[in-house]
Protein backbone atom coordinates (compact mmCIF):
# COMPACT_ATOMS: atom_id res chain seq x y z
CA UNK A 1 0.00 0.00 0.00
CA UNK A 2 1.15 3.23 -0.95
CA UNK A 3 0.98 6.17 1.21
CA UNK A 4 0.13 9.24 -0.25
CA UNK A 5 0.87 12.59 1.71
CA UNK A 6 -0.73 15.73 0.91
CA UNK A 7 0.82 18.79 0.94
CA UNK A 8 -1.45 21.46 2.39
CA UNK A 9 -1.20 24.89 2.16
CA UNK A 10 -1.00 26.70 5.13
CA UNK A 11 -3.94 29.92 4.60
CA UNK A 12 -5.71 32.25 6.55
CA UNK A 13 -8.62 30.78 8.12
CA UNK A 14 -11.91 31.14 5.36
CA UNK A 15 -13.00 34.93 5.78
CA UNK A 16 -15.96 36.67 3.54
CA UNK A 17 -14.40 39.14 0.81
CA UNK A 18 -13.37 42.58 1.88
CA UNK A 19 -17.02 43.73 -0.08
CA UNK A 20 -19.46 41.65 1.26
CA UNK A 21 -18.43 42.63 4.70
CA UNK A 22 -18.70 46.49 3.64
CA UNK A 23 -22.28 45.51 2.54
CA UNK A 24 -22.88 43.73 5.70
CA UNK A 25 -22.07 46.80 7.88
CA UNK A 26 -23.95 49.31 5.47
CA UNK A 27 -27.03 46.81 6.05
CA UNK A 28 -26.68 46.91 9.69
CA UNK A 29 -26.65 50.52 9.68
CA UNK A 30 -29.56 50.79 7.50
CA UNK A 31 -31.43 48.67 9.68
CA UNK A 32 -30.43 50.20 13.16
CA UNK A 33 -31.77 53.80 11.57
CA UNK A 34 -34.98 53.02 10.72
CA UNK A 35 -35.24 51.62 13.97
CA UNK A 36 -35.07 55.08 15.26
CA UNK A 37 -37.00 56.51 12.57
CA UNK A 38 -34.09 58.69 11.26
CA UNK A 39 -33.19 58.79 7.88
CA UNK A 40 -29.53 59.92 7.72
CA UNK A 41 -29.19 62.72 5.34
CA UNK A 42 -26.24 65.63 4.55
CA UNK A 43 -26.60 68.30 6.44
CA UNK A 44 -27.92 71.95 5.37
CA UNK A 45 -25.82 74.77 4.47
CA UNK A 46 -27.13 77.58 6.40
CA UNK A 47 -24.01 79.94 6.15
CA UNK A 48 -24.16 79.88 2.20
CA UNK A 49 -20.86 78.96 0.67
CA UNK A 50 -18.32 81.42 0.42
CA UNK A 51 -18.73 84.99 1.99
CA UNK A 52 -17.65 87.29 -1.37
CA UNK A 53 -20.85 87.99 -1.95
CA UNK A 54 -22.00 88.92 1.14
CA UNK A 55 -18.94 91.30 1.20
CA UNK A 56 -19.93 92.66 -2.37
CA UNK A 57 -23.21 93.81 -1.24
CA UNK A 58 -21.96 95.48 1.91
CA UNK A 59 -19.40 97.73 -0.32
CA UNK A 60 -20.91 99.09 -3.60
CA UNK A 61 -19.39 101.76 -5.52
CA UNK A 62 -21.74 104.14 -7.24
CA UNK A 63 -20.95 104.81 -10.90
CA UNK A 64 -21.94 108.17 -11.57
CA UNK A 65 -20.70 109.79 -8.21
CA UNK A 66 -18.51 112.91 -9.62
CA UNK A 67 -18.06 114.68 -6.74
CA UNK A 68 -17.69 119.23 -7.43
CA UNK A 69 -15.73 121.82 -5.41
CA UNK A 70 -18.73 122.72 -2.81
CA UNK A 71 -16.25 124.93 -0.73
CA UNK A 72 -13.65 127.31 -1.09
CA UNK A 73 -10.85 125.44 0.54
CA UNK A 74 -11.61 122.27 -1.82
CA UNK A 75 -9.44 121.95 -4.18
CA UNK A 76 -8.73 119.86 -7.38
CA UNK A 77 -5.33 118.48 -7.18
CA UNK A 78 -2.52 115.54 -8.18
CA UNK A 79 -0.83 112.99 -6.65
CA UNK A 80 3.13 114.17 -7.06
CA UNK A 81 4.81 111.73 -4.66
CA UNK A 82 3.50 108.77 -2.38
CA UNK A 83 5.01 109.33 0.98
CA UNK A 84 3.60 106.06 2.78
CA UNK A 85 1.34 105.71 5.86
CA UNK A 86 -1.95 107.48 4.02
CA UNK A 87 0.27 110.46 3.19
CA UNK A 88 0.99 111.81 0.08
CA UNK A 89 2.80 114.93 -1.60
CA UNK A 90 0.31 116.60 -4.07
CA UNK A 91 0.31 119.74 -6.36
CA UNK A 92 -2.95 121.45 -6.22
CA UNK A 93 -4.08 124.62 -8.50
CA UNK A 94 -5.03 127.97 -6.57
CA UNK A 95 -7.07 131.05 -8.33
CA UNK A 96 -5.67 134.01 -7.16
CA UNK A 97 -7.56 137.46 -7.20
CA UNK A 98 -6.35 138.60 -10.06
CA UNK A 99 -7.42 134.96 -11.46
CA UNK A 100 -3.95 133.56 -12.11
CA UNK A 101 -3.41 130.37 -11.80
CA UNK A 102 -0.97 129.00 -9.81
CA UNK A 103 0.17 126.05 -8.91
CA UNK A 104 0.59 124.63 -5.04
CA UNK A 105 2.30 121.84 -3.31
CA UNK A 106 0.35 120.00 0.29
CA UNK A 107 0.44 117.32 1.97
CA UNK A 108 -2.53 115.19 1.84
CA UNK A 109 -3.53 112.45 4.39
CA UNK A 110 -5.91 110.03 3.16
CA UNK A 111 -8.87 109.94 5.64
CA UNK A 112 -10.46 107.24 7.55
CA UNK A 113 -13.56 105.97 5.74
CA UNK A 114 -11.50 105.57 2.51
CA UNK A 115 -9.15 102.85 4.07
CA UNK A 116 -10.18 99.12 4.53
CA UNK A 117 -13.67 98.26 2.65
CA UNK A 118 -13.64 101.01 0.86
CA UNK A 119 -9.86 101.13 -0.05
CA UNK A 120 -10.57 98.78 -3.75
CA UNK A 121 -12.56 102.57 -4.50
CA UNK A 122 -10.45 104.80 -3.30
CA UNK A 123 -7.05 103.52 -4.15
CA UNK A 124 -4.53 106.55 -4.39
CA UNK A 125 -1.33 106.20 -6.36
CA UNK A 126 1.34 108.25 -8.06
CA UNK A 127 -0.83 110.60 -10.53
CA UNK A 128 -4.11 110.16 -9.48
CA UNK A 129 -6.61 112.96 -9.86
CA UNK A 130 -7.88 113.66 -6.17
CA UNK A 131 -10.33 116.15 -4.48
CA UNK A 132 -8.42 117.68 -1.42
CA UNK A 133 -10.13 119.90 1.64
CA UNK A 134 -7.63 122.73 2.63
CA UNK A 135 -7.55 122.75 6.92
CA UNK A 136 -8.36 126.61 7.19
CA UNK A 137 -7.25 126.55 10.88
CA UNK A 138 -3.85 126.04 10.27
CA UNK A 139 -1.96 129.27 9.32
CA UNK A 140 0.32 128.21 6.39
CA UNK A 141 -2.24 125.09 4.47
CA UNK A 142 0.34 122.88 4.53
CA UNK A 143 -1.59 119.73 5.55
CA UNK A 144 -4.86 118.65 3.44
CA UNK A 145 -7.38 115.93 3.80
CA UNK A 146 -8.41 113.47 0.40
CA UNK A 147 -12.10 113.94 -0.47
CA UNK A 148 -12.08 112.20 -3.58
CA UNK A 149 -10.22 110.19 -5.78
CA UNK A 150 -11.28 110.58 -9.23
CA UNK A 151 -11.08 107.59 -12.12
CA UNK A 152 -9.63 109.05 -15.18
CA UNK A 153 -12.66 109.07 -17.33
CA UNK A 154 -14.25 111.49 -14.38
CA UNK A 155 -11.34 113.51 -14.64
CA UNK A 156 -11.43 113.98 -18.12
CA UNK A 157 -15.76 115.06 -17.40
CA UNK A 158 -13.99 117.42 -15.07
CA UNK A 159 -11.92 119.06 -17.93
CA UNK A 160 -14.34 119.47 -19.91
CA UNK A 161 -16.27 120.59 -17.94
CA UNK A 162 -13.54 123.43 -15.79
CA UNK A 163 -10.67 124.30 -18.21
CA UNK A 164 -8.58 125.99 -16.00
CA UNK A 165 -7.90 121.94 -14.66
CA UNK A 166 -5.82 121.23 -17.98
CA UNK A 167 -2.87 122.56 -16.29
CA UNK A 168 -3.33 119.24 -13.55
CA UNK A 169 -3.30 117.02 -16.85
CA UNK A 170 0.44 118.83 -17.77
CA UNK A 171 1.78 117.75 -14.93
CA UNK A 172 0.69 113.86 -15.10
CA UNK A 173 3.27 112.26 -17.82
Amino acid sequence: MKLVVKRVALRAPDRPPVGVFFKKLIYIFFILSLQNNKVFKMGKNFQGGNKQKSYANKVSKDEHNCRFVQHPDEKYAIVTKVIGGGSFNVTYLHIDDDQNVLTKNSLAHIRGNMRGAKKRNNFVSLHSFLLIGLRPYETNLKNSDILHVYSHSDFIHLIDSFPHLQHLQQLAP
